[in-house]
């Protein structure tokens, strides 16, 4: 099995996502999902990058040159889109967005309005 499809394999798994499942989400056909995985059938380009977008790794993690983060994985995707807005910001906005976060964290376990 090739980088890619184990990689794409362990993604769908990390979602709790059958076969079926993913490929309909991604819009292709059960076999040729299982083909990917299987490594008997490389995606082109096109179908790397959306498969990539759903999972919100990179390209280079897909297929293998770089470990994937399991543990972000495994979060809400609106803890996944945080994140990464996080990783584009400068030190200082991100500063600012932690204290705000922690701000709002405070308010919400003293039961007060935010």
């Amino acid at each position: 099995m090739s980088d890619f499809g184990n990689n794409l394999r362990n993604l769908r798994k990390s979602r709790n996502l059958t076969l079926e499942e993913l490929a309909e989400k991604l819009n292709i056909n059960k076999s040729t999902l299982s083909r990917y995985e299987s490594g008997q059938r490389e995606p082109n380009h096109e179908a790397e990058e959306n498969i990539a977008d759903f999972f919100n790794v990179s390209l280079d993690a897909l297929r293998g040159y770089e470990p994937i983060d399991y543990s972000v994985l495994n979060s809400s995707p609106e803890t996944q889109m945080v994140l990464s807005f996080m990783e584009e910001m400068n030190e200082p906005t991100r500063k600012n967005l932690l204290a705000y976060a922690e701000y709002l964290w405070r308010m919400n376990k003293e039961g007060g309005d935010n």
